[in-house]
């Protein structure tokens, strides 16, 4: 047998559906463990035949392959292919036989699965619909319809009748519709050769009429888009194809092929899925996908593995939003929530009054929308998708927000009544697919549905038009003079001009402190005049406010109380003489450039209970801080820095995780880091120069930190600093000068 380590695998995979993903996805894994040479085949089969195939044939030789594994081809490229003397495994539907070619029998097992299923739901005479294949050149799904007609053989009389169809669902768009809008009654059911024409043949039913909701659908292959379709009681069954033991088998097949002892027996493994078990499929791929190897070539594994994982994480927001009773709890922590589990970075609940729209948070100033921008589009009951705003042919970039690439903007609707309009907004181009907007709508469905229910529950008072209420400035209330002094008691004051920092601090209140008024003012004069009225029960303030400074401020409110807690965040190191400004415990004291929005949430939550630190060890920690923002680009060593305070060395690290929420250590590469950056970005400066600069003697260790907190290497990071940012004050890349 010929070593496997010299076995060389032609991968061909240009299909773009989820099953042949995951089958190559396999593949790759079974050829790594077996130390089998990979080499990937990137051209179009229907480019080949359309620009001739002597070439390709030619450079498809040149490659010197044993073994080539492919997801489906052309019937003419296929004979071509098998013409050069090459072994094809072929995962898809192969109808011709030749003695070089191996194809899975399974497809009409799984069809024969699809057909026993229906046929248990199914009266006499039933009429079943079976879309998909019977086209020239490609795969007709003849195995399929056989396995489909022999399940059915238990149903008296019933007739399959075929809708041939292109694979890609919008090419098969069409054909469906005109099939459907030709139909004398309505079918019994619904069967497709694969889950996205499932899902076609379920929109174009519904839209046209020709079927209703109570008409079972049934697809193959088992893909993310069905699941998350049978979740939500859109799909009866699909038939998964288990492309991951199809892809393992290939590559065991290949080794028999080259070694002299393939046998002709090559069967998939089909399961059924249904509602009843289709929550533990969902979570047996998601952990299969998490046990493939992360060097995948040419698939974004990720793809796969993040949409599941959305699956799950929009079916628990659904709970949550049942769970939550007042409209100030859903538009204060669901949107954000869906923000995050899709990726976008900025998310903006619009409330609508029947010609403008306004912010729910009350920043800025009501909008008109217009039917060409994506707020416009919306409003007329459709999901707006736009992956890369620059390079969308239907929407233009949004001139007040040039570097929101993404967008998905969705009706939030209670039944047939628009109430607003949820915008989320990326910064990069969108990573999920267009058809994710299905779940995304589905999350805005329900939370349309649980801010009608949660005003029926009067938990705000209702406005005219019957649409659901927040106060006049927006939610959560703004103050004013004259704000009732009962909605300070426990109440939050923000003290900070940037409108997207004073977003960002409600959403991460509502996280950690729901239920509570938060009142705003864009300057050090506006906080006291607001402070000399009542006092709140948690104040944020930002450093270098205008009029008067946070420091200011601070101190004018400590002549009031020692003990009323106060966040004070700072785009500025912070400096030993600062440090006597905050010598309360009761006084918290963070860059922006140093947390995540889940770790200030935490530090929230310690600020108001009652394990602060004592006054002098509040103060011993501050001093810390200070001593690592002034040196942070020299040698500091933990010994020294905690013998200079006059503590020990585990003492003082023990006092600054409580109080700062990290290792002095973890707090001095955040440190670091962030300067890193801002040198990256704004000098021409070297990596190396970079490392040294920063307080780094090992560039690799310094590459290795790196990329730990940010994400990417410091040449990537580089590359990638042109672009704008927004929302960027946590992550320490502020787009104006350096202050």
């Amino acid at each position: 047998m010929q070593d496997k380590g010299t076995v060389r695998l032609g991968l061909w995979f240009w299909a773009d559906e989820p099953v042949w993903v995951q089958a190559r996805i396999a593949v790759e894994q079974a050829a790594q463990e077996h130390r089998v040479e990979l080499v990937f085949v990137d051209e179009d089969p229907q480019r080949a035949l359309r620009d001739g195939t002597g070439a390709f044939l030619e450079d498809l030789q040149a490659l010197t392959l044993d073994v080539l594994v492919c997801s489906f081809l052309p019937q003419d490229v296929l004979s071509m292919v098998l013409g050069t003397g090459l072994p094809v495994i072929h995962l898809g539907e192969a109808e011709m036989k030749h003695a070089r070619l191996w194809s899975p029998g399974g497809l009409y097992e799984a069809a024969l699965t699809a057909g026993l299923y229906l046929a248990g739901r199914l009266p006499p005479q039933a009429l079943v619909l079976a879309i998909g294949g019977g086209q020239p050149h490609v795969h007709s799904g003849s195995d399929r319809l056989e396995g489909l007609r022999d399940g059915l053989r238990r149903v008296p009389g019933s007739t399959v009748y075929q809708i041939p169809t292109p694979w890609e669902p919008e090419q098969a768009r069409p054909e469906v519709c005109a099939a459907f809008e030709a139909l004398s009654r309505v079918p019994d059911a619904v069967f497709a050769l694969s889950d996205p024409l499932a899902l076609l043949a379920r929109d174009v039913g519904l839209a046209t009429g020709a079927v209703d909701r109570q008409v079972p659908v049934v697809g193959l292959n088992g893909d993310p888009l069905a699941l998350a379709a049978l979740i939500r009681g859109e799909l009866s069954a699909t038939v998964d194809l288990n492309p991951e033991d199809l892809g393992h088998r290939a590559v065991q097949l290949a080794l028999d092929i080259v070694a002299g002892t393939a046998t002709r027996a090559f069967v998939a493994r089909p399961r059924l899925i249904t509602p009843e078990n289709v929550g533990e499929e969902a979570v047996r791929k998601l952990i299969a996908l998490a046990d493939l190897p992360s060097r995948l070539v040419g698939v974004n594994r990720d793809l796969e593995r993040g949409r599941l994982s959305r699956l799950e994480a929009a079916m628990e927001l659904g709970r949550r939003m049942t769970r939550l009773v007042s409209v100030r709890e859903l538009v204060g922590e669901i949107p954000e929530a869906v923000r995050f589990t899709y990726g976008y970075d900025l998310a903006r609940l619009y409330r609508w009054s029947g010609t403008t729209l306004r912010d729910l948070w009350g920043e800025g100033e009501p909008v008109v929308p217009r039917s060409d921008e994506p707020l416009g589009a919306a409003l007329g009951g459709r999901a707006v998708f736009v992956a890369d705003a620059r390079r969308s042919g239907v929407f233009s970039p949004d001139p007040q927000c040039p570097e929101v690439r993404a967008r998905a903007v969705l009706p939030v609707q209670a039944g047939r009544e628009l109430l607003g309009v949820l915008d989320l907004q990326g910064l990069q181009p969108a990573r999920h697919a267009r058809q994710e907007l299905e779940s995304l709508q589905w999350l805005a469905d329900q939370l349309g549905s649980a801010l009608r229910a949660a005003q029926m529950r009067q938990d705000l008072r209702p406005v005219a038009e019957g649409r659901f209420s927040v106060p006049a400035g927006g939610l959560p209330a703004v103050s004013s003079a004259s704000s009732p002094r009962s909605s300070w008691v426990g109440s939050v004051l923000i003290a900070d001009a940037d409108p997207q920092m004073r977003t960002l601090y409600r959403v991460l209140l509502a996280r950690a402190m729901p239920g509570r008024n938060v009142h705003t003012v864009l300057d050090g004069a506006e906080a006291l005049a607001a402070l000399s009225r009542e006092l709140p029960g948690l104040v944020i303030l930002e450093s270098s406010l205008a009029k008067l400074d946070g420091f200011g401020v601070l101190a004018a409110l400590r002549e009031r109380s020692r003990t009323l807690p106060v966040w004070m965040v700072s785009g500025q190191p912070l400096r030993p003489e600062d440090t006597e400004l905050l010598d309360s415990p009761h006084t918290l004291w963070h860059s922006k450039a140093v947390l995540a929005p889940h770790e200030v949430a935490g530090r929230l939550t310690y600020l108001e209970g009652r394990a602060v630190l004592a006054p002098a060890a509040s103060g011993l920690v501050k001093r810390a801080v200070a001593t690592l923002h002034q040196g942070f680009s020299g040698p500091i060593q933990r010994d020294a820095l905690a013998r200079d305070l006059g503590v020990s060395a585990n003492h003082l690290s023990a006092l600054f995780r409580q109080e700062m929420g990290l290792t002095p250590w973890a707090y001095l590469h955040r440190v670091r880091i962030n300067q890193a950056k801002l040198l990256l970005r704004r000098t021409g400066q070297g990596v190396n120069a970079v490392t040294q600069a920063v307080g780094f003697e090992d560039p690799s260790y310094f590459a290795r930190i790196f990329r730990r907190l940010v994400g990417q290497s410091p040449q990537a990071f580089r590359r990638g600093a042109e672009r704008l940012e927004v929302l960027s004050a946590w992550c320490g890349e502020s787009s104006g000068p350096e202050e």
